[in-house]
């Protein structure tokens, strides 16, 4: 809840900044990942309790909030005089406090009459959003976590071993590469709107293939599923990245608007993955039930 709610905060503040910005910022989220799923796997190799890293990557927050803090003071001091032009002019004294206030005010609230007016111009970006992280949570979590336990069932003599006992967790951390690569690649290759649901379709195309090894385990070698899991999070993190920059850059959407769709396409975004976990528990209790 607290990441959906940060993630949601930050992405409509970048309104006020160049829309390139996304992919940089998305540069963070995608280190973000591979950061914690480094940390977890070096504690799971030195048998550090989950407990322990959680206490110890707790101040972190402060990292968060001290960011946050350094970008609004740079959106005061250098305002976006042309958001066409995406030009920044130096402005050295602070802008005007009312000013700040009035454009939080005059931003679209959530409401029916909202979301009926901004689904017709988002929804080709929002649905290809929703669907890339449906497919590819339900990998990373169901078929990830099914071909876990099929590793400790076909080599119960090596449980011991971390590529057996933490299979699991290595392709997650797999995942986490890919998508920073991609979240980091709007400054050298941008998708146009229009052509975001080529990375829909190969996610498809992924969650299939990956489905049928987690069912039958024909590939078990990580030197095959973690290049696999690595496309996976390239084609999640293209998405994130160039569907977020297509909402900023829609000529249809008045800066009021955009705080709000993004937001929307993040209520789609976690909605995709709250499916994929629903899914994940039907498929753990059904086929992929081994036990």
């Amino acid at each position: 809840m607290s990441q959906s709610f940060g993630e949601a905060v930050f992405l409509g503040f970048l309104k006020g900044y160049p829309s390139g910005l996304i992919g940089d910022v998305s540069t963070g989220t995608g280190f973000a990942g591979i950061f914690a799923t480094g940390t977890l796997l070096t504690s799971k190799a030195i048998g550090l309790d989950d407990k322990w890293l959680f206490l110890i990557e707790m101040p972190t927050i402060l990292v968060y909030y001290f960011s946050f803090s350094y970008l609004n003071k740079q959106k005061k001091l250098y305002p976006l005089e042309s958001e066409d032009k995406e030009t920044l002019v130096q402005n050295k004294s602070t802008v005007d406090e009312e000013a700040d206030e009035a454009e939080v005010k005059n931003n679209q609230r959530l409401n029916v009459t909202t979301i009926k007016s901004l689904m017709p111009r988002t929804f080709h970006l929002i649905l290809n959003l929703f669907t890339v992280y449906f497919l590819e949570y339900s990998i990373i979590t169901s078929f990830a976590d099914a071909m876990g336990q099929q590793m400790m069932l076909l080599y119960p003599d090596k449980l011991d071993s971390l590529v057996v006992k933490e299979y699991f967790v290595i392709l997650n951390a797999s995942y986490q590469v890919g998508v920073f690569f991609s979240r980091s690649s709007l400054r050298f290759v941008r998708i146009p709107a229009n052509k975001v649901w080529l990375l829909t379709m190969l996610q498809l195309c992924n969650f299939t293939l990956i489905f049928l090894n987690a069912y039958y385990m024909t590939v078990t070698t990580l030197w095959v599923m973690c290049p696999l899991i690595v496309w996976v999070g390239l084609m999640g993190g293209g998405s994130y990245v160039n569907v977020l920059n297509g909402i900023l850059e829609l000529e249809t959407l008045d800066k009021t608007e955009k705080e709000m769709a993004l937001s929307l396409s993040l209520l789609f975004n976690d909605t995709g993955i709250l499916l994929a976990t629903i899914f994940s528990l039907i498929m753990s209790s059904t086929v992929f039930k081994f036990s």
